[in-house]
């Protein structure tokens, strides 16, 4: 075997190691996945909501008192895609449920905004 041919089988195999050890590391950093996430029925919370003072979009502050039927809050973030994605299909539940949805925006500056929908 000449020269050329082991500098060939030795980078071949170099790669082939390389490979190994990725393909263990992504192995091992695979996401463990519980079955059991998400298939319990939600915990049903039977204590008064406290008051609650918050800032609308308009500047004006108003407070929360506790509802008087389901009211579903929801918290989000300005900064995050799937928060935004949901956003429009959570605030148009009222109109086929009986439930009140508050939605509470956190931005970067650390300040609430809310949007109040109710039927």
């Amino acid at each position: 075997m000449n020269r050329t041919a082991r500098w060939v089988l030795a980078i071949a195999a170099l790669q082939a190691a390389l490979v190994g050890v990725y393909w263990l590391i992504e192995h091992q950093r695979a996401p463990k996945t519980d079955e059991s996430l998400g298939t319990e029925p939600p915990q049903r919370v039977d204590m008064p909501m406290p008051s609650l003072t918050v800032a609308r979009r308009d500047g004006t502050r108003s407070e929360l008192l506790s509802p008087q039927r389901r009211t579903l809050v929801h918290v989000w973030a300005t900064w995050c895609p799937p928060c935004r994605a949901e956003l429009p299909g959570l605030l148009a539940m009222p109109s086929h449920h009986s439930v009140d949805v508050v939605a509470v925006a956190l931005d970067k500056a650390g300040t609430t905004s809310t949007g109040f929908s109710a039927t």
